[in-house]
């Protein structure tokens, strides 16, 4: 598969400090990437970059062999976005919502009443079409908020911490929406600290510690390097507790 997306040497400084540090990401079309690790890793930053919102201070950002740093305008079809906290209009309904935001694309009317009754059908909120987003809960905004990112059919998916806040339902739901995007050929992109949800999600993963890239690969290949490391002894870590003693350690 190819690279989708990649950044050279990219950095971002905000005075003196340096928050992404020489980041060479290599992201292959069609996977599942976790971006991960601890509050201030840089993670966010990074995805800001990706999506245009931030200007790197030095380095490149290619998506489909584009270098983003240059074409801003023509790289936004390739990318859909989906923010920890996506902002809605809360006394108008779902429906009414992504019409307006559907409005911003080279989309026919007809075209759009048809997105949007098979986006709300796609992410289970056909039944909340005509209520008021005021009146959803978090989980069922996230949903609405990816509803959105995908109006004009990106290719690429980029998640901030998507399951931040939600209960078991609303992490499972996600899980599977997230799963059944990447079945469909999407490429998708999500920061986290959750380490269950990089367990149950990523195909490859690249973790980052005060901006700079400690690992990049595939996740399985990882997880069998920690492993390596027990080889012989009487301990028989979990999954999940060979990535903390990793993130300890380091």
């Amino acid at each position: 598969m190819k690279d989708i997306i990649v950044t050279e040497n990219l950095c971002k400084d905000f005075g003196e400090t340096k928050v992404v540090n020489n980041l060479n990401l290599e992201i292959k079309e069609g996977d599942i990437f976790g971006l991960i690790g601890p509050n201030g890793a840089g993670k966010t930053t990074t995805i800001l970059m990706l999506n245009g919102f931030y200007q790197p201070t030095k380095g490149k950002i290619f998506i489909n062999n584009t270098d983003v740093t240059k074409d801003k305008k023509n790289h936004k079809k390739s990318l859909g976005y989906l923010p920890d906290r996506t902002g809605f209009y809360e006394l108008m309904t779902a429906r009414d919502n992504l019409k307006f935001f559907a409005s911003f694309y080279d989309l026919t009317k007809k075209k759009i009443q048809l997105r949007i009754e098979e986006l709300l059908e796609y992410v289970s909120l056909s039944y909340a079409a005509d209520q008021r987003v005021k009146t959803f809960s978090l989980g069922m905004r996230q949903r609405l908020g990816l509803a959105k990112a995908l109006i004009h059919q990106p290719e690429i998916l980029i998640m901030d911490e998507p399951q931040s806040g939600l209960d078991f339902e609303g992490i499972e739901l996600l899980r599977k929406l997230i799963k059944k995007l990447a079945s469909e050929g999407k490429t998708v992109l999500f920061s986290s600290h959750q380490l269950t949800e990089i367990m149950q999600l990523c195909t490859s993963i690249g973790i980052l510690f005060k901006g700079r890239l400690l690992y990049q690969g595939e996740l399985i290949n990882f997880i069998n390097q920690l492993k390596e490391e027990y080889q012989g002894s009487e301990i028989n870590p979990t999954d999940e507790e060979l990535f903390l003693d990793y993130f300890t350690r380091h």
